[in-house]
């Protein structure tokens, strides 16, 4: 089925009618988290080198310049990743949530099989570039993580996961906790992609609240070629989850305003 330029923000409005009734998150799920201690998946971690080599601008230029489709195939062609490689770079993502507190231990749930690895290819429209990601998804009737990778880096360029319900209206407690919540995630965003990550800006809704990342790709290149690039982090309150994805600004020689 075909795509165009911003079926990420579609996808994660699908997942969100989807998962949102089926996701009834204790109120407590932060502090139980807290209090879980250190202990975190057992596996053997794949060390992601590969941004040393490639960043993540390559797929965020198809989704920011040209309307694409997503071709599900059995095998990619010119994959850098192997099936089990795509898995050990989402399970080392969820790691580093679970330790900064941004995922509760899927341990902890039940009734949770996974996880599923597919092979996705992003196509441009007229077939002239075809750029390999990967998709890994754990999912149960009641909650989900679902991550999107870049082939060639390994990283991540779209994220859902459970979060806890928030009450609407906020109280001034819980808006701040909301931010540290951001906070978190720009840290994280900051080390996954070994770049400076900005706020941009924020917009808040009845029932959700979005934070606009900004960041600098391509640092071989002269300042005019670098470009900025920006993700949203939304989290929904009632849903209780949160989405990292690309609604993507680009923005040639200067910084996103």
């Amino acid at each position: 089925m075909r795509i165009v330029k911003r079926c990420l923000t579609v996808l994660a409005t699908l997942l969100l009618v989807a998962a949102g009734a089926a996701m009834p998150f204790a109120a407590s799920y932060m502090q139980d988290a807290r209090q879980a201690g250190s202990e975190v998946w057992s596996f053997d971690p794949f060390r992601l080198t590969l941004k040393q080599e490639e960043d993540v601008s390559r797929v965020l230029e198809m989704i920011t310049g040209m309307d694409y489709y997503i071709a599900e195939t059995q095998h990619l062609t010119d994959a850098r990743l192997s099936e089990g490689e795509a898995l050990s770079a989402a399970e080392e993502i969820l790691t580093v949530l679970i330790k900064q507190r941004l995922l509760e231990d899927p341990k902890t749930w039940t009734d949770f099989p996974g996880p599923g690895v597919w092979p996705q290819t992003m196509m441009a429209w007229d077939n002239s570039i075809a750029v390999p990601t990967w998709v890994v998804s754990w999912q149960s009737d009641s909650q989900y993580i679902h991550i999107w990778l870049d082939d060639a880096s390994g990283k991540a360029f779209m994220i859902s996961v459970p979060s806890p319900p928030k009450p609407n209206p906020l109280p001034k407690s819980a808006v701040e906790n909301v931010y540290i919540e951001m906070e978190a995630w720009r840290v994280f965003l900051e080390n996954h992609y070994g770049v400076e990550v900005q706020v941009s800006y924020e917009e808040w809704y009845d029932t959700a609240v979005k934070f606009n990342f900004s960041f600098l790709l391509g640092g071989e290149q002269t300042d005019l070629e670098r470009r900025f690039y920006s993700l949203d982090l939304y989290m929904y309150f009632d849903a209780g989850f949160t989405t990292l994805s690309p609604y993507v600004s680009t923005v040639n020689g200067a910084s996103v305003s």
